[in-house]
């Protein structure tokens, strides 16, 4: 059932040991954001998917190493060589580290979103 649930999480999921650079398991959603082929599963480096932010990686995962978890929106990815900034939530399982990613973009436009509805909603109770 653990697996199951991990694997279909609404966001992508990567479990990563920060100190060999490995990719131990990430679910669905992670490899349709990083658009990993089936055939990279086995081969590819946490650094590589995180290319061109390597530093802010290395940045944030020392943070996580240190506070046993953090968030940042300012690593980005090359989604179709559009550079893509994600929204990141992590934390520190035993000596790995479990990354939750999500496009920033649909972070923001749920916001927004979010917003506009509780404002219409709250319209609504004060012209009743």
């Amino acid at each position: 059932m653990k697996e199951h649930l991990f694997l279909n999480a609404p966001t992508a999921l990567l479990f990563i040991d920060p100190f060999k650079n490995e990719l131990l398991q990430l679910n669905n959603k992670a490899i349709d954001l990083f658009n990993i082929k089936q055939t990279e599963l086995t081969d590819i480096k946490v650094t590589t998917l995180f290319k061109g932010s390597v530093e802010r990686l290395l940045s944030f995962t020392q943070q996580v190493l240190e506070q046993k978890e953090a968030w940042s929106n300012d690593i980005f990815i090359y989604i179709e060589d559009e550079k893509t900034y994600l929204d990141i939530t992590a934390n520190l399982i035993d000596d790995k580290i479990l990354l939750s990613c999500q496009n920033g973009k649909l972070t923001f436009a749920r916001h927004h979103l979010a917003t506009a509805q509780a404002e219409y909603q709250a319209g609504l109770t004060h012209w009743n």
